[in-house]
């Protein structure tokens, strides 16, 4: 009868610099005073691609394998059109461009504003523009609800330069290297600031069982994985490394315990389980047990390659990642 889900996608965080992961900087210090509340569930998750884009097109399309270029195509698990379907209302706030939705499944998405479209909205840009447009955003019974931040996106150090409050390590007197951890854990600080201030709003505007999932698109490079580099793009695995949280409010205790069951979640095992929430069984015929993807730069047919991911022997034995470069 009821039911909100509320997801929150940050930009580019990687759970290895998050506090809550066992980081050493108090870089996530709400999310960390959670811990211990037993409607909060958090793992170490991998990300669907490489890149804002083919992450998200294979995300919202709860896509498997990014060889199946008719999944894509033809939309049959997208998630809005699901949702949909079973009369939630969908509403998408992104602090970044319309570009990176692209077959995404906007078509089925009721409401939906993007950077250009909120500033004049809200008067703010950036992810301040979201923490406002969230306090009159319009409710129903059912609702599916995307918040797409930025901050954690370089250059970092102006994405929250509006709040210098939360910038606790310093960007000055440090060198280049330094600096870009800084200013990136900075950002963290700051995203966890926008991810408290959602959850609250929400928490406050809406009845019945609230569900918060949080995760990221992508992970980040800090110079110290194979590729040695810095950002994303690259197809290495350490880019997938991403947080995955679902936090209930007033909520059915099953989909915690759910939740609880997840060991190192892939996305796709996040999409799948939030179809079921929507009140969907998805069955995969081609599925492999245990055998997920991370996608490539591009995603018709893995086409500028992919990663595939074994997790057949997880947890006795290491995951194991094979990467298919371009073809």
């Amino acid at each position: 009868e009821q039911m909100t889900i509320v997801v929150i996608m940050t930009e580019g965080i990687t759970y290895d610099h998050m506090n809550l992961y066992g980081y050493e900087r108090d870089t996530t210090p709400f999310l960390s005073s959670l811990k211990q509340d037993p409607d909060f569930v958090w793992k170490p998750g991998i990300s669907a691609g490489i890149s804002t884009r083919v992450s998200f097109v294979s995300f919202w399309n709860d896509v498997r394998d990014p060889r199946n270029t008719q999944q894509f195509i033809r939309k049959p698990t997208n998630l809005f059109r699901l949702a949909g379907k079973n009369g939630f209302y969908n509403q998408f706030l992104s602090a970044q461009g319309s570009n990176l939705l692209r077959d995404s499944g906007t078509e089925y998405i009721h409401v939906l504003y993007t950077e250009d479209s909120l500033t004049p909205v809200s008067g703010e840009r950036n992810d301040n523009s979201l923490l406002l447009m969230a306090r009159d955003i319009e409710l129903h019974d059912k609702n599916f609800i995307v918040f797409h931040t930025r901050t954690a996106h370089a250059a970092y150090a102006s994405n929250y330069a509006q709040n210098q409050d939360i910038a606790i390590y310093p960007e000055d007197g440090v060198d280049y290297n330094q600096m870009l951890v800084n200013t990136y854990d900075n950002a963290i600080r700051y995203s966890d600031s926008v991810i408290e201030n959602l959850i609250k709003t929400m928490i406050s505007r809406v009845d019945g069982p609230l569900y918060f999932i949080v995760t990221s698109d992508h992970g980040q490079l800090f110079g110290n994985d194979v590729a040695k580099t810095f950002g994303h793009g690259k197809l290495v695995s350490e880019i997938g490394r991403v947080p995955i949280i679902i936090y209930s409010v007033n909520g059915d205790q099953k989909w915690l315990d759910s939740a609880r069951d997840f060991v190192e979640p892939t996305h796709y095992e996040l999409t799948t389980f939030m179809l079921s929430m929507f009140g969907y069984d998805i069955d995969d015929r081609n599925e492999k047990d245990k055998i997920y993807y991370i996608n490539g730069l591009g995603y018709h047919h893995g086409e500028n390659g992919y990663i595939k991911i074994d997790k057949s022997k997880f947890p006795q034995h290491s995951i194991e990642y094979t990467v298919y470069p371009k073809s």
